[in-house]
């Protein structure tokens, strides 16, 4: 998938995730989707917001195994 290219990430990807990964998941997360607020605003690099979603979609596909 081209970075910034928006996978779509629904319920069923993640239906198979139990609780307690579910919520160390949504921690981890949270983390580049604030930093990438963060680099946004600062121009720290170039699409930050882009390289935040691909590293998420990334952490969901090897939490579901996908």
């Amino acid at each position: 998938m081209p970075r910034g290219a928006a996978p779509r990430c629904t319920t069923r990807d993640v239906g198979g995730i139990g609780p307690d990964v579910a919520d160390r998941l949504g921690g981890t997360l949270m983390l580049p989707h604030e930093g990438a607020l963060v680099a946004d605003g600062r121009k720290v690099f170039p699409e930050p917001i882009a390289h935040a979603r691909d590293e998420a979609h990334a952490l969901l596909a090897g939490a579901t195994g996908r």
